[in-house]
C-alpha cells in the first residue's frame, strides 16, 4: 500500500481497518498484565515481599 500524499486520510483509515484486530487482540489481555486487586493495600502496609518485587522488576526489566 503507498501512502497517498493527495488524501493521507484515507491511507490512515486503510491502515487503522488493517491493524483494528491486532489492536483489540493487545487490549484484550491487559487485564493479564494487571497488579492483583489488592495490590495498593500490600503495598500501603509494606505486606509485599521483597521477592514480589525482585519479581516485579525483573519481569518489567525483560
Amino acid at each position: 500500500m503507498e501512502f497517498n500524499l493527495d488524501c493521507p486520510i484515507m491511507f490512515f483509515e486503510e491502515e487503522l481497518e488493517c491493524e483494528s484486530g491486532s489492536v483489540a487482540r493487545l487490549f484484550s489481555t491487559e487485564c493479564e498484565h494487571m497488579p492483583e486487586g489488592n495490590y495498593t493495600q500490600k503495598y500501603r502496609t509494606r505486606e509485599l515481599q521483597a521477592s514480589d518485587r525482585q519479581e516485579a522488576i525483573f519481569l518489567i526489566s525483560k
